[in-house]
């Protein structure tokens, strides 16, 4: 029968340079699609293209849009059901049924997944196409036992067939090594992953894929798609995503030196590969590099969550100058800055002109409603909560909330008094600027000496033997003295271990922030 079309389980951005005009990587893809969609007669390209623009969306946090394409796809899909129905060709109604497994397992129906593939299978049980699609799904839903299993009977089906290509049988055995990966804490399996994955970069890089490769370059084909039926774009998409899956194993095993190489590999193909550039500000040694490769990132997809969790982690440890450059990537990365400062309006104002640009993105929502959170804003959270279709977001904010209100109440009722939590510092400077503490939690606080190490701005050294010093920053929250205080000896660095009270909230150069009262700096 023929070949059923290749779906690779993660969208691709294409071989582009990283832009300076404010598109990000998966602009250019979208417009693909949404061209391809408006002139195509072809149902199954339809089909393609829809689930193309669902897994781009998808990665920008664009939730409500992938899923109105996936229920495009289906629909266009029933419809190709039933007409192999009513025309009795049993192998075009299992395609079709298969492939709308896929658009029900990427919609989060597990359930209605599994039942597709079984139905179309009760039709079409020798296709690895068919069972390359069923692995695809479970990993997607989370089933990776069956993914593996299905996969294995692909690649058993494809080493069995002699008219099934070298580049037919490659994408089985990505989906393999694929499902493999997904398996928690089984070595067995990822070095059998880790076989296969460099068995596919191999071929692929070897001459049995010569002429195409010239055929590639000589029609200027980059995109890297998740669902096509082309040999170029299937040979685009799986050295890719071979590539970053193999790159991240070596990460993931203590192998830094090697995945560097594979990510820079990638990078050579595609300098504006968002997972590649991510790994390099990680994997890199140098400072300025590291930025680069942040903001590169970021610029490439600016609403991936992972991307800007990492970013976060990096500005908290390593204090970089404010962020550079424009459009969406700048615009996120100045608010995450913002956020860091204690400048929460000056934040949102960063990201409102994002939602107005992506105005179903979920990530922006989600970044806007943690600063109304911690403005105290809690209608304004609300209102952009219900919005936001991604659960695990939801799940995250809810999460915040909860933290906040728990760990307010906890850091006055044990009356801890050294080291508190980032989370619980927040919380207390959160409900001071909302005053919503109990005289008695006021009563608490106004006795309570705390210690923690905090890292003050530049002192200024006398000639008495004593360093002047009247702000800095406890963990997350900036803070001020009422007065310059002066503390006896001269300190090299500004991170010290502080006694202090909290007197209450206060206002920085413009940002909120926490007024305290010095004792002394202690030993660590």
């Amino acid at each position: 029968m023929k070949r059923v079309a290749i779906a690779i389980l993660v969208v691709f951005a294409a071989s582009l340079p990283v832009r300076s005009d404010g598109r990000i990587a998966s602009d250019f893809e979208i417009a693909s699609m949404q061209s391809q969609l408006s002139r195509s007669r072809n149902p199954m390209a339809r089909v393609a293209a829809l689930l193309n623009l669902g897994d781009l969306r998808h990665t920008r946090g664009e939730g409500a849009l992938s899923r109105e394409s996936y229920g495009r796809a289906i629909e266009i899909l029933d419809a190709q059901r039933a007409e192999g129905r009513r025309r009795q060709d049993l192998a075009k109604y299992a395609v079709a049924t298969a492939w709308r497994g896929l658009a029900e397992a990427k919609l989060g129906r597990e359930s209605a997944a599994f039942d597709a593939f079984e139905e179309a299978l009760r039709y079409v049980s020798d296709s690895p196409g068919i069972w390359n699609l069923y692995a695809s799904a479970m990993t997607v839903a989370g089933r990776p036992e069956k993914a593996v299993a299905s996969a294995r009977n692909a690649v058993m089906i494809a080493n069995a067939d002699a008219g099934a290509t070298p580049l037919d049988r490659h994408v089985y055995e990505y989906t393999l090594a694929s499902a493999l990966l997904a398996m928690e804490r089984d070595r067995v399996g990822e070095q059998e992953a880790e076989t296969l994955l460099s068995g596919i970069i191999e071929s692929l890089a070897g001459r049995t894929f010569e002429t195409l490769r010239r055929r590639i370059v000589r029609n200027e084909e980059f995109e890297i798609l998740s669902s096509t039926e082309q040999d170029a774009s299937a040979y685009l998409a799986l050295f890719n995503r071979s590539r970053l899956r193999l790159a991240r194993l070596y990460e993931q095993s203590g192998r830094p030196a090697a995945a560097r190489e594979q990510y820079r590999a990638v990078l050579a193909a595609r300098s504006d590969d968002a997972q590649a550039l991510g790994a390099m500000a990680r994997l890199t040694r140098e400072a300025a590099d590291r930025e680069r490769y942040f903001e590169e990132s970021l610029d490439a997809n600016p609403f991936s969550r992972d991307l800007i969790r990492e970013y976060e982690a990096y500005i908290a440890g390593e204090h970089p100058r404010s962020a550079s450059g424009s459009g969406p990537g700048a615009a996120v990365r100045n608010a995450l800055h913002a956020q860091r400062a204690g400048r929460f309006r000056e934040a949102s104002e960063s990201l409102q002109p994002l939602l107005a640009r992506f105005p179903e993105n979920d990530v922006v929502r989600f970044l806007l409603a943690r600063n109304a959170v911690a403005l105290g804003d809690m209608k304004e959270a609300d209102r952009l909560e219900t919005r936001i279709r991604s659960r695990a977001l939801r799940g995250e904010l809810a999460a915040i909330r909860s933290s906040l209100v728990t760990e307010s109440i906890d850091i006055l009722e044990r009356g801890s008094d050294r080291d508190p939590s980032d989370q619980q510092v927040r919380a207390l400077f959160l409900a001071l600027q909302r005053g919503s503490l109990s005289a008695a939690q006021v009563a608490v606080l106004d006795s309570l000496v705390i210690s923690a190490v905090v890292v003050f701005a530049e002192g200024r050294f006398s000639g008495e033997e004593t360093t002047s010093f009247d702000r800095g920053m406890l963990h997350s929250v900036p803070f001020r003295f009422p007065a310059p205080a002066a503390f006896r000896g001269r300190f090299e660095g500004s991170r010290v271990r502080l006694e202090f009270r909290i007197l209450g909230a206060t206002e920085i150069e413009g940002a909120a922030g926490l007024l305290l009262e010095p004792l002394r700096i202690t030993p660590s």
